[in-house]
C-alpha cells in the first residue's frame, strides 16, 4: 500500500472529519490518491461508510484515476465503454442490491448533461474533479451540479489554488459543497452584493474577498509545492525564426486590412488566427504549408536532445496542422516518436505517454489542449513550445507535465517563435502569466505598425 506523503496525510485527516471538502492542491501533488484514501473513511455526520462514488472528470484525467482506484483495492466502472443496457443493469445493481457497497463510477462533464438521471441518485460520494468545469453559473452542467445531487452523502471539490481573479468562477464551486456560499444560494444576488462592475467584467470587493478565503479554509485544505518542500527550477528562453518574403506579405496584408477597421470586431478572432496561421509556417486558411523553416527548428531542436544529449522532450503545438509537419519531418529524419491529439485513439494515447515514461521513446508530439488533465510525462526535462494557446491556465498546466517534484533537475521550457508575430507577444506575456487578449491585440498593433505598415 502507498505510503501518503506528510501533506497528503494531513488533507486526508482533514476531509475525513467532514462531509464535504475541498481539495486545492497544485498540479502533480496527489490530490486524486489524497481523494481515494479520504473516501475510505466513514461519513462524519452518520458513522456509515462512504458508499458508491460519482467521479465527474475530464476524459485525459480517466486512466490517473482509474489506476489510482485499483492501486488502493477499489473497483471502478467507466462510463464511456459501456452499453446503455450494461450501464443501466450494473446501476439497478448496485443502487438495488448493493446500495452501500463503494464503487467508483467515472464519468465526464459531458457524459452528466446527457444523463442527468445520475445527479438523482443516492451517492455515497461525488467528486468533481477540476471543478472549475462549473464555473459558469450559465452552463447547463453548473445548473445540475447546484440544484440536484440532493441525496449524496458527500460532496468533494478538487482543483489547484484559488486567487482574486477567480472568485468569480469559485462561488459555483463552493456551493456544491454547502448548497450556499457566503448566505447566497443565487449566483446573481452574491455577485450583486460582493462584486463591483469593471469594465466588462467584474471584480470581487477586497473585504469579500477576505470572508472568501476565511470561508474556504473551514471546509477545504490549500497546500503549494512551496508549502510542501518542492522546490521547482524551471529556466525559460525562447529561439526566433525569421520568416520569409510570403509570410511577410501576408502578414502585412492582414495587418493592414486590420488597422483600417475597429479593432475589436466580430473579425479580429478571425484574424488573429490567420496571423497566427502564417506565423506558423502555413497559409492563412492552413491549407497549404509556405515555410517549415520553424518546423525545421523544432527538428534541430528535438535530435539535438534526443540524440547528443540523451534527454527526453515533450513538443506542445496550438494547431494540429503545425504537429502533423514536425512528425512529417522527425519520421524522415529517423526520429522515433509519439503523437497526441484529439483524433489518436484512447489506449494509442496511453502507450505512448507509457512508453515515454519508461524510456522506449524519448520524444512525444502532443496539441496543448491534451495537457489539461491527467497526462504525466515527469520524465522529460525538456518542453518545446511551437505554438502556445492563449490561456495561462493550459500554459501552467503544461509546463508542470514534466514536473518531477522528487528530483532536483532543472525544467527547461523553450518557445519558438517567429520574428515581428503575434508569436512573440503571446509568449512573452505567458511567461509573465498576464496574458490578456486585449493588451497582447495592443502590442501586436504597435509591432505590426512597426515592421509592417
Amino acid at each position: 500500500m502507498i505510503v501518503p506523503r506528510w501533506y497528503q496525510d494531513k488533507g486526508i485527516g482533514f476531509g475525513s472529519t467532514r462531509d464535504d471538502f475541498g481539495l486545492f492542491f497544485e498540479m502533480r501533488m496527489g490530490k486524486t490518491f489524497t481523494t481515494v484514501r479520504t473516501l475510505k473513511s466513514p461519513v462524519p455526520s452518520t458513522g456509515k461508510e462512504t458508499g458508491p462514488v460519482l467521479v465527474l472528470t475530464p476524459l485525459n484525467a480517466f486512466d490517473e484515476w482509474a489506476e489510482t482506484v485499483i492501486d488502493e483495492g477499489e473497483e471502478f466502472f467507466d462510463f464511456r465503454s459501456a452499453s446503455k443496457e450494461e450501464r443501466d443493469r450494473v446501476l439497478v445493481r448496485q443502487f438495488d442490491k448493493h446500495p452501500t457497497r463503494r464503487r467508483y463510477y467515472l464519468c465526464n462533464y459531458q457524459g452528466l448533461a446527457a444523463f442527468p438521471f445520475l445527479a438523482d441518485l443516492p451517492w455515497g460520494a461525488v467528486v468533481l474533479d477540476e471543478s472549475t468545469h462549473i464555473a459558469n453559473p450559465k452552463a447547463a452542467i453548473t445548473k445540475i451540479c447546484l440544484k440536484r445531487f440532493g441525496y449524496a452523502d458527500r460532496r468533494v471539490i478538487l482543483s489547484g489554488l484559488p486567487s482574486p481573479e477567480d472568485a468569480l468562477q469559485l462561488w459555483p464551486q463552493l456551493c456544491f459543497l454547502r448548497g450556499e456560499f457566503m448566505g447566497y444560494s443565487n449566483f446573481w444576488e452574491w455577485r450583486e452584493e460582493h462584486c463591483t462592475a469593471l469594465g466588462y467584467g467584474w471584480k470581487i470587493k477586497p473585504k469579500s474577498y477576505r470572508l472568501m478565503t476565511d470561508a474556504i479554509a473551514e471546509f477545504a485544505f490549500t497546500m503549494t509545492r512551496k508549502e510542501a518542500g518542492y522546490e521547482v527550477l524551471k529556466e525559460r528562453s525562447s529561439t526566433s525564426v525569421p520568416m520569409n518574403d510570403r509570410q511577410r506579405k501576408a502578414y502585412a496584408d492582414i495587418v493592414d486590412s486590420w488597422s483600417h477597421s475597429k479593432w475589436d470586431t466580430q473579425f479580429a478572432t478571425e484574424k488573429t488566427l490567420w496571423l497566427r496561421r502564417v506565423a506558423g509556417g502555413f497559409s492563412p486558411d492552413g491549407s497549404d504549408v509556405w515555410s517549415d523553416d520553424k518546423a525545421q527548428e523544432t527538428l534541430s531542436q528535438v535530435r539535438r536532445a534526443v540524440d547528443v544529449q540523451d534527454r527526453s522532450v515533450v513538443v506542445w503545438f496550438a494547431f494540429r496542422n503545425e504537429l502533423k509537419l514536425c512528425s512529417k519531418l522527425l519520421d524522415r529524419a529517423g526520429v522515433e516518436h509519439g503523437i497526441i491529439h484529439g483524433n489518436v485513439k484512447r489506449d494509442v494515447r496511453q502507450w505512448t505517454r507509457s512508453a515515454f515514461r519508461d524510456g522506449e521513446i524519448k520524444a512525444v508530439l502532443s496539441m496543448v489542449d491534451c495537457a489539461k488533465y491527467g497526462a504525466n510525462y515527469s520524465r522529460g526535462d525538456l518542453a518545446v513550445y511551437y505554438s502556445n494557446s492563449y490561456s495561462n491556465q493550459t500554459r501552467l498546466q503544461s509546463e508542470d507535465r514534466i514536473l518531477d517534484l522528487e528530483s532536483p533537475r532543472i525544467h527547461e521550457y523553450r518557445d519558438i517563435v517567429s520574428e515581428d508575430s503575434l508569436d512573440v507577444d503571446v509568449s512573452e506575456s505567458l511567461m509573465l502569466k498576464s496574458f490578456k487578449s486585449r493588451s497582447v491585440r495592443a502590442a501586436l498593433m504597435a509591432r505590426s505598425r512597426k515592421h509592417y505598415v
